[in-house]
């Protein structure tokens, strides 16, 4: 019998190894409590196991940015630099503010007072590293604590750097040592007011003294018996503070007059005129002029056969006449020009030439004309 058990035990015990995994699996029982936290476990490793797989494949997308912050006129008392740059880090639970030259993002803002009403006005403006403007956006509230705008301005700052980061949840912040290379951000320094010394303009130059020489032909008309010809020289000087003033020197060739029995008189004359020039005009190749004056000379005469000539007799008369005179020059080429000029005079002193007959009877040979005139063409030399 008990040899018989012996061999029914064992072969029980062989019949079990015999079995199938899957039928000694089913065979072991679990209490209630083991098998949820075998559960719970497994599907913990294989949470954190997705998370670590997809954050290593996920790029990062956190931007950083520069911060400048100007309080202006009547908003000393608004936020300042560091405790703004503080508020946003709070809300993107990350440090953010780098240095310009680091930074994605360049994001300036200024506070001022107001000038519609009571309250304070805050303008942003963010943009590129390349300096590109990607957007602006104005706050403003009608309290007079300037602190009022302290959230929104926060916000919108955070909004800038990180749209999706800003909107949803956070966690606790973490208390970490800023960069070593991250300088904190600091207040701008008030604008100052730069004086650029404005050099005072040289003031002009003096106009130069002007002048000319000028000759050439006269043609006079009632300063002789007839129509003369001569030669003239004239010159001009124009100083800078006056008009011009001119004078001339004209030489009228000689011409005889016939008398009856052969007798003949000779006339030759020789004159001097000044005059003063106040209406003018001039531009680069042409000036025009009017001028006021006086002239003064002499006729001489020689007379030829006559009987009862005077020796004492002068054969000298002085001329003295007033009158206008105008003149336009033309330039041609560097200084040198021509010009054209006509006198108008009225005589003051009008002497005249007469001869007596051997029966005392005066005949008259020559008077000069109540109103004489010279027309000159003449070459001139300018200056300077």
């Amino acid at each position: 019998m008990t040899g018989t058990r012996h061999t029914e035990a064992a072969s029980r015990r062989a019949n079990d190894y015999r079995q199938p995994p899957m039928a000694r699996v089913r065979a072991l029982r679990l209490s209630p409590t083991a098998l949820r936290l075998a559960i719970s476990f497994s599907l913990s490793v294989a949470c954190v196991s997705f998370a670590q797989a997809a954050s290593a494949q996920a790029p990062s997308t956190k931007k950083t940015a520069s911060l400048g912050w100007a309080r202006l006129d009547g908003a000393d008392a608004c936020i300042a630099t560091r405790e703004l740059a503080e508020g946003v880090e709070k809300i993107l639970a990350r440090g953010v503010f780098v240095s310009a030259s680091q930074a994605d993002l360049a994001i300036e803002g200024r506070v001022a007072k107001r000038a519609d009403g009571p309250g304070f006005q805050a303008t942003l403006g963010v943009s590129s590293s390349k300096g590109e403007p990607l957007g602006t956006r104005e706050l403003s509230t009608d309290k007079t604590d300037c602190h009022a705008l302290d959230e929104e301005v926060e916000l919108a700052i955070a909004l800038m750097v990180d749209p999706e980061a800003a909107l949803g949840p956070h966690p606790p912040p973490v208390d970490a040592p800023p960069p070593v290379d991250a300088p904190p951000p600091v207040d701008p320094p008030p604008p100052k007011t730069v004086y650029v010394p404005v050099p005072t303009p040289a003031p002009p130059p003096p106009d130069p003294w002007r002048g000319d020489l000028a000759a050439g032909l006269a043609v006079n008309f009632g300063g002789l018996p007839s129509v003369s010809v001569g030669v003239v020289a004239a010159g001009t000087l124009e100083p800078p503070w006056l008009f011009p003033l001119e004078g001339t020197l004209s030489f009228f060739t000689p011409q005889t007059t016939e008398l009856p029995r052969g007798a003949t008189v000779t006339f030759f004359g020789f004159q001097g005129a000044g005059f003063a020039c106040p209406v003018a005009a001039r531009e680069s190749f042409w000036a025009v002029r009017v001028c006021g004056g006086v002239q003064g000379g002499f006729i001489a005469e020689s007379s030829e056969g006559f009987d009862n000539k005077d020796p004492e007799e002068s054969g000298l008369r002085g001329t003295f006449a007033a009158g206008l005179r105008g003149r336009a020059d033309f330039r041609v080429a560097g200084p040198l020009g021509f010009a054209i000029a006509a006198d108008l005079m009225v005589p003051i002193l009008r002497d005249q030439f007469v001869y007596r007959t051997a029966q005392g009877a005066a005949i008259n040979v020559f008077q000069i004309a109540p109103v004489t005139g010279t027309l000159d063409g003449l070459m001139v030399l300018a200056f300077p």
